[in-house]
């Protein structure tokens, strides 16, 4: 992309790959984020709750019970054929 936020092709954010980790220029893992984003943890802490997150040593329950951030997560519906 030609600026920072601008537009790109395809925005894709890992947020977990099993307990590994990695640190490079090119990859982080887990997201670093992962544990300030209510909107990831939501889904996460509802299919694995006690998923243990590699490097800060707490589940996906924990997370989410300390997430600083407030805003509202809706869960959409599948639509029904």
């Amino acid at each position: 992309r030609a600026r920072h936020m601008g537009p790109r092709r395809i925005d894709l954010d890992l947020l977990l790959v099993d307990q590994l980790t990695c640190d490079t220029p090119l990859l982080l893992l887990p997201h670093p984020r992962l544990a300030d984003r209510r909107f990831a943890l939501m889904p996460l802490a509802a299919i694995a709750p006690n998923l243990l997150h590699p490097r800060l040593e707490k589940t996906m329950a924990q997370l989410l019970a300390d997430c600083p951030d407030t805003s509202l997560v809706y869960k959409i519906s599948e639509p029904r054929l």
